[in-house]
């Protein structure tokens, strides 16, 4: 009976699909959100679990709550290497974020989207190598998601930017902003697509439509 265990055992170690880093899903409560009581709020990031498998990763993410069903304030993140998701960690402050303004019925379906091409290495390498993590926040109209990176540099958001375009099928008139964490005149690289200059869509975001397509994830 023992040998048969070790033997399932080594099986199951052998089939693990290792990640490229390890990540950590992370959550927090806005103190801005309403609540009834004024300690229900989490003003602090939490750790939700880590993990640095693909199979590990669908064991914790099965179980989270979705973005389209989380109430206002909430957050969920995904950074690697332990990275802690403030402005300020020293893996981020010379970086930046990039922000994409979503409709709340698509949300789940692009932070899943976007999610996978990063752990599974589908972007290209050298966006990939300057991503830190990623940010779900959910308003009172609209959610939006952004991706935070370690260097900030006009070259690598347009890229990036472009690349969440190609890859996650975005339309071009969704307006995507990037910002840098330390920034003395505060202005966003996109000074033309601001969420108010985007017609009906200040609210709403965009109506996600996803085709089907064999994404060949590398795991």
């Amino acid at each position: 009976m023992e040998k048969i265990d070790e033997k399932e055992k080594n099986e199951e170690t052998i089939n693990i699909h290792k990640l490229s880093h390890k990540y950590t899903f992370w959550f927090r409560i806005s103190k801005n959100a309403f609540k009834k009581e004024e300690n229900e709020y989490i003003p602090k990031n939490k750790k939700i679990a880590e993990f640095d498998s693909i199979e590990d990763f669908w064991k914790i993410y099965q179980h989270l709550k979705k973005p389209d069903n989380c109430q206002e304030g909430m957050e969920l993140k995904m950074f690697k290497d332990n990275i802690e998701p403030i402005w300020d960690n020293d893996s981020n402050k010379n970086g930046g974020k990039m922000t994409l303004l979503c409709n709340k019925d698509y949300t789940s379906i692009i932070w899943e989207e976007i999610i996978l091409n990063i752990i599974g290495n589908i972007f290209p390498k050298n966006i990939l190598d300057n991503i830190n993590g990623i940010i779900f926040c959910s308003k009172s109209k609209y959610n939006t998601i952004q991706i935070w990176f370690k260097e900030y540099n006009q070259d690598y958001c347009h890229e990036l930017e472009q690349c969440i375009r190609d890859m996650i099928q975005i339309p071009k008139e969704v307006p995507i902003k990037f910002k840098k964490f330390f920034n003395d005149d505060n202005k966003d690289i996109n000074n033309n697509k601001k969420y108010h200059h985007y017609n009906n869509y200040k609210y709403t975001g965009y109506a996600y439509n996803k085709y089907k397509k064999n994404n060949n994830y590398n795991y």
